[in-house]
């Protein structure tokens, strides 16, 4: 995982290559890290209002209409830098929705998103019928999308 001063780095940078990353740690250390540049935060729980379907398809195509509508809505001022830190990013790999919408409706050379992964499964000693895989989600993002472009942490 890159060191902190990588993320500095990218962050001090005029412009930005459409850049969508990973963030393992909670959004206040995030946050600290983005040195007074305007972050807005998603959660995408909030995204499922009122009633959810019960089949994951129909729950897909919901999520993927609702972050394409959101982003849209998006305020933007060209040329301004902007940060979107998307919470609950877990959802995106539990129902397939990957991260496209993202890449192709908010990043830019001016926008980039974190996707925050926020907790690992603690070293704990689950019972014998729970399964721990501390980086499963890491590895989802990783190897299923090449959209990613980096991964930070605290």
């Amino acid at each position: 995982m890159p060191e902190i001063d990588e993320l500095t780095q990218l962050l001090s940078q005029r412009a930005w290559d459409k850049e969508l990353n990973l963030w393992i740690g909670s959004e206040p250390t995030l946050r600290a890290k983005l040195n007074g540049i305007t972050a807005t935060t998603i959660d995408l729980l909030d995204l499922l209002d009122g009633d959810v379907p019960k089949d994951d398809d129909d729950i897909r195509l919901l999520l993927r209409t609702a972050i394409r509508k959101y982003l849209q809505k998006l305020p933007r001022e060209q040329g301004r830098r902007t940060i979107l830190i998307v919470l609950s990013a877990a959802l995106l790999a539990r129902y397939g929705v990957g991260v496209r919408e993202f890449y192709d409706w908010f990043c830019d050379d001016f926008s980039m998103a974190f996707l925050v992964i926020e907790a690992v499964c603690p070293d704990f000693a689950w019972p014998e019928d729970v399964e721990c895989h501390p980086n499963q989600l890491v590895d989802y993002f990783s190897d299923n999308s090449s959209l990613i472009k980096r991964q930070f942490g605290a």
